[in-house]
């Protein structure tokens, strides 16, 4: 009795963020966990999917929120595991929250759904669906109106407008084109951040790009106590 007790009281409590996006948000919410909880012997706390991140050693290029340098692929483990590059299928963003509540099934103590608002047309099934109580546990939903760039733009300064777009474009043949707003390129069609974050932001020399396969947690990490402030407020 005294072994068992003595082996759950040294468990880990496990957390999971289940993203919308498979490099934008897991790339950022990875970095962030191996920020604080990188080495901690109480916590487990990694994001689905898995992302490709870079190597301790690797040189910062905060231009562009980003790394140079060889990349590794965060190894799962740990007593709670679950199959964590499984393709969530379903109608976003219910399916989320479903595979949140799936895995808290499955041993997983603590899960959250990391999403953009926009116009999902399963957002209210999915807030409904969250806050069921199910073994004492209900999903937590993180979501972002217009979209994660929105998050980002808040760690920079405190802003209440309405952006139509986080990328201002076109879609010619199938294929978007992008105008790279805030640049000049297209100076016919630049809005000069007026309607898209990221032209705001590269007005203003927040960052050039967050679409990307590379974190943009370098653009906030010395910036998350004002970040948390504007989100707050």
């Amino acid at each position: 009795m005294a072994r068992a007790n003595e082996n759950k009281r040294h468990s880990k409590y496990v957390i999971r963020i289940v993203c919308e996006g498979d490099k934008t948000e897991p790339l950022f919410f990875t970095d962030l966990c191996d920020q604080y909880y990188g080495d901690s012997k109480d916590f487990d706390v990694r994001t689905i999917p898995q992302p490709n991140i870079p190597v301790e050693d690797a040189e910062a290029d905060s231009s562009r929120g980003s790394y140079k340098g060889k990349k590794r692929k965060v190894k799962s483990g740990g007593q709670k595991d679950v199959v964590e590059d499984e393709v969530i299928t379903g109608v976003p963003p219910l399916k989320w929250v479903l595979y949140a509540r799936k895995i808290m099934s499955e041993g997983v103590d603590e899960s959250w759904a990391v999403y953009d608002k926009d116009e999902h047309p399963k957002h209210e099934e999915a807030m409904a669906e969250a806050n069921k109580i199910i073994d004492g546990k209900k999903v937590n939903i993180a979501f972002s109106s217009r979209c994660f760039e929105y998050y980002l733009l808040l760690h920079f300064e405190y802003l209440y407008y309405s952006f139509e777009a986080t990328e201002c474009g076109e879609r010619i043949k199938g294929k978007k084109q992008i105008y790279e707003c805030g640049t000049g390129n297209n100076p016919d069609k630049d809005c000069d951040g007026k309607k898209c974050i990221n032209g705001y932001a590269r007005k203003h020399g927040y960052w050039l790009e967050s679409k990307t396969s590379v974190s943009t947690f370098p653009l906030v990490k010395d910036k998350l106590l004002k970040g948390m402030i504007m989100h707050a407020d």
